[in-house]
Parts: structure tokens; sequence; C-alpha cells
């Protein structure tokens, strides 16, 4: 079980809080060193669970979180939360935000009064890497019915006017992110791409993409050992595993600073995707 001490980075708006304001883009780094200072910060300051390059909130500025912070609407209970915290025994604070109980002007109408709040739990090691903080946050806003923005590396959250319920428990572990992930997050991202068709058509022919990969070595808008990894999903259904290997291998791209290991990991991967 853990104490009041927190050892946590975040990052605080020097700019007044101003509801009606949308954006908020300078944040500066903060050391919270125990709980009293964090619930300082939490209660009167725009702020963020990130660390942010240059001080300038961005995703592509992601430097570092401690904090897994989700807003909870229409879904569970402001009790069941605490329930759910107690029962596994997490670190934990929840604390209601503005529309609280009160009836919400959204984007699609006026939504009725309910529960909404917001849950901050701690994982276990600062996450240094975007991919790897959304991949921890969307299972647990999927498992609570979260806002599916809270996985936004980019995110920042209004003070709010009280804290509801804290408890000293258990961090979150951290899953972190594969060369594999980052490997299936291309294939997918490629085959949504209007630009560019991946499977074989009626007349089992290579997509031209992969076709000149395999001859000439010219990727086709990923990583090198993603290039490998999607062409080898799209060789899997006609060639063995051996055959595939030897293409691919074959294949005339850049080899600096990339190790033949990498092909042979992108191509088992591939065998074994579903």
């Amino acid at each position: 079980m853990r104490g009041d001490t927190i050892l946590i980075d975040i990052s605080v708006s020097p700019d007044r809080c101003d509801f009606s304001k949308k954006h908020y883009t300078k944040f500066i780094p903060r050391q919270i060193e125990n709980y009293s200072k964090f619930c300082r910060v939490f209660l009167s300051d725009v702020w963020s669970p990130i660390t942010f390059k240059n001080n300038y909130r961005a995703k592509s500025n992601f430097m570092c979180a401690h904090l897994c912070v989700i807003d909870i609407d229409e879904g569970m209970g402001i009790d069941e939360a605490c329930e759910f915290i107690d029962d596994n025994q997490y670190w934990g604070i929840i604390a209601p935000t503005k529309s609280h109980g009160k009836w919400k002007e959204t984007s699609t109408g006026v939504k009725e009064p309910c529960d909404r709040f917001r849950l901050i739990m701690r994982f276990e090691l600062p996450i240094t890497d975007l991919k790897t903080y959304e991949q921890n946050m969307i299972p647990w806003i999927d498992r609570l019915g979260a806002d599916a923005q809270c996985k936004d590396g980019a995110r920042y959250f209004f003070p709010s006017s009280e804290i509801y319920y804290r408890t000293r428990g258990d961090f979150l572990k951290v899953v972190p992110y594969t060369a594999e992930d980052r490997m299936l997050d291309d294939y997918e991202s490629h085959m949504w791409s209007k630009r560019t068709r991946y499977m074989y058509d009626e007349n089992g022919k290579i997509p031209a993409h992969i076709d000149t990969f395999l001859k000439y070595g010219k990727p086709f808008g990923s990583g090198r050992q993603s290039c490998c990894f999607i062409s080898a999903l799209t060789l899997k259904d006609i060639y063995p595993m051996e055959k595939t290997m030897a293409l691919i291998k074959s294949a005339p791209f850049d080899r600096a600073n990339f190790h033949e290991s990498e092909i042979v990991h992108a191509v088992r991967s591939a065998y074994k995707y579903k």
C-alpha cells in the first residue's frame, strides 16, 4: 500500500482558468512531491498529466506521463467508481467535474443531470513514449466506459471543485508498446487507406506496391520492418512461411542499421496474425 508521497511530474498552464477558453497551449512542468500539493493544483489550475517538449502542448511534444486520468460521463456512477478502486486496491482520486449532477450542453444537444467525474490512477512507471501511453490508456477507457478522448497525448483538464474520494493503494501495471504492436498499427492504418489495396485481387495478383518492394526494395510509406510485416501478411495465404521469408530476405531494400533478425521477427509475427 502507498502513502501520501507521490513524486510525479505534471504540467500546469500559467494562464488563469477560464472555462470558456478552448485552447491552452503553454504548460510548465511541475514536480509534485505529495498528495496535498497535487490537490492544490488539481483544484485550482488548468493542468495536464503529461509533460511536453518546449512546454508546448502537442501530441508530437509528448515527453512523460505518470498518471492515468479519465473522465466518466453518463456511465458508471461516482459511488460505483469508489467501490471499483476500493475492491481492486488501486491508488486513486475521484473528483466531480463542473457538470456533475447538472444539465450539460453538448454539440449533440442538452443532456440530463448525472454523475460526471474524473478518476485519477497512477502508473507504476513513468511512460515516456506516446504509443505506450495510448496503449495503456485505452483498456481503462474501455473497461470503465470513459471519454475516449482521454487517451489523447496532449490532453489537459480544468480544475475540479472538490475531492470526492481518495484511496491509497497499488499503481497500475504498464504494458510496453512492442515492435510487433507498431507493425500491427502500421498494417491497420494502411488497410484503411483509400490510396492502397493490400490483399490479393480476384486474379491472385500481388499489389503493385508490395511487388515493387520485393523486386526493387522501394518501401511503401512505412518503416522497413513494417514493410516486411505487411508484405508477409499479403503472401502468407498462398506461400509457406519459408518461401515468404526467402522472398523478403532477397528484397533489395536498404539494410543500413537493419538486422536480418528484424525480417525474421516480422515474418513470424505475420504468420501468427489472425
